[in-house]
């Protein structure tokens, strides 16, 4: 500096990134929160968390039916923001912008991410639980007053085919009832009285006194034999010491109603039978390790509840198969039998994708009936003899966030768990921004669902020809209505 010479300071004016910058827009992830929507924010990259922490932002939420944005919200810094009180079954585009509010500037928007909202409220779940509640203490009541007697319900006939219709069935060890079955025949269910018919003597042992009996002598207690009094139909049927006539009558006025049975012979107590030489086989041996393995695989290929065993009607067919075999407990087959065929089955896909040089996965995302949030992981490569093989590798409960990271290390752990991280797989899922940025972090090469793609692309098109078709019938309906020009 020269003497008498003097320079006016420099002064630099503060740095504004979104000025004085371009900055790539954070990274949006929208899953849904029961009603709500949960939103998350993080940079492109990492190490630039410090400068995006500073900015400010502007979500935009749009109806998938409305021309115009619902509402904007405005958030101060990275993280997981929460829209609340959306419409519930409805699809929601939310997309995000950097804000300066002491510049009053913008950035231009994201891609929108669109989600559907759960169809269900959970106030509506929690009034159902109550409403049942109610209801169920409402029949507790009422069963005990009528128990107790404080309510009468007039009785009314059953129907004569549940009177008391006898069940047999045939097995290796002869007749068996079913359990549950009504002994004895068919009665009459109708309003005939047969109060002044009296009860065959107990020495007529014939099965057809059953619907049979006799009437008093005018005039005195003694019965008159010389007709049988039909219960049925109250005809007096001719008796003179044998059941052939009283047959003749059942069997061509009632055959719709009974069914004559042969009474079975008494079983001399001495004698051995069938059951009595019966042997059970024993758990461990081949024969019934071979039905238990088939029983398991009907539960576990036609996704039957474990509790099939017990059920009465299973238990019938199989010891009607097989009369030796003793069926397992649920418990057995929840704790040792499906585990065990689960090993084997898991053993054999390993197998089947260690010999395969290369894997393709698809992860597919979804929501049960009872809105809880599943991930399916199926591989896919093609054998020594040319042949597509699809393995279902696993489908498990997403109880936490949806984002990016999450499923990332859910990838991460299938890989490991199943031996595939060394055949540098590829993977296939749909537009989800959460499920490409997963893929970007574990490394591996992703694709875009082509048909998911294509029914997002039809959707955008039909949109747009729909608006355009709205806004030529506006156009035709104003130039109808336009009046002439008058002379």
């Amino acid at each position: 500096m020269q003497e008498g010479q003097a320079s006016e300071p420099l002064i630099h004016p503060a740095f504004i990134p979104i000025k004085d910058t371009q900055l790539d827009l954070p990274v949006l992830t929208v899953t849904p929160c029961g009603r709500d929507l949960c939103v998350d924010l993080h940079p492109p990259m990492e190490h630039r968390r410090e400068i995006y922490d500073t900015l400010s932002y502007k979500l935009k939420i749009k109806s998938n039916n409305a021309d115009r944005a619902m509402f904007f919200k405005a958030i101060k810094s990275l993280g997981t923001q929460i829209l609340e009180d959306l419409a519930p079954g409805r699809q929601y585009c939310v997309s995000v912008c950097i804000t300066d509010s002491l510049e009053s500037k913008e950035s231009n928007y994201s891609q929108p991410v669109c989600v559907f909202t759960s169809s269900i409220y959970t106030a509506d779940q929690w009034l159902s639980a109550v409403f049942c509640s109610l209801l169920m203490l409402g029949v507790v009541v009422v069963a005990l007053l009528v128990f107790t007697g404080f309510i009468c319900l007039k009785r009314r006939p059953l129907p004569l085919v549940l009177v008391s219709e006898s069940y047999m069935c045939r097995s290796a060890a002869g007749w068996h009832e079913l359990p549950g079955a009504i002994s004895g025949r068919v009665r009459n269910g109708g309003s005939m009285s047969t109060d002044n018919i009296r009860a065959a003597p107990s020495k007529y042992k014939a099965n057809v006194w059953v619907d049979f009996g006799f009437k008093n002598k005018p005039g005195s207690m003694d019965l008159d034999k010389a007709n049988a009094i039909c219960k049925l139909c109250h005809a007096a049927v001719k008796y003179s010491g044998n059941t052939t006539n009283l047959r003749t009558h059942l069997v061509r006025r009632h055959a719709d109603k009974i069914t004559l049975q042969q009474q079975p012979k008494p079983v001399d107590p001495r004698q051995t039978t069938l059951d009595d030489t019966t042997n059970k086989f024993s758990s461990t041996s081949s024969r019934a390790v071979k039905i238990t393995e088939s029983v398991v695989l009907f539960i576990c290929h036609d996704l039957r509840p474990y509790s099939v065993v017990e059920n009465t009607g299973f238990r019938y067919m199989v010891n009607t198969m097989e009369l030796c075999y003793v069926i397992p407990t649920c418990r057995h087959i929840t704790e040792v039998a499906v585990p065990r065929m689960y090993e084997e089955v898991k053993e054999v896909v390993k197998t089947s994708l260690g010999s395969a040089e290369r894997v393709a996965l698809t992860c597919d995302g979804w929501t049960s009936r009872a809105t809880e949030s599943y991930v399916t992981i199926t591989s896919h490569h093609i054998d020594q003899e040319w042949k597509l093989i699809s393995h279902v590798l696993q489908t498990r409960a997403m109880h936490e966030s949806h984002t990016s990271s999450n499923i990332a290390e859910l990838l991460k752990r299938a890989f490991e768990e199943w031996d595939i991280t060394s055949k540098d797989p590829a993977i296939v899922t749909d537009n989800a921004s959460n499920m490409t940025i997963a893929a970007q972090l574990g490394g591996m090469l992703h694709l875009k669902c082509f048909a998911h793609t294509l029914n997002l692309a039809e959707a955008n098109t039909s949109r747009t020809v729909a608006l355009k078709s709205e806004k030529n019938n506006q156009l035709f309906q104003m130039q109808h209505h336009s009046q002439p020009c008058s002379a």
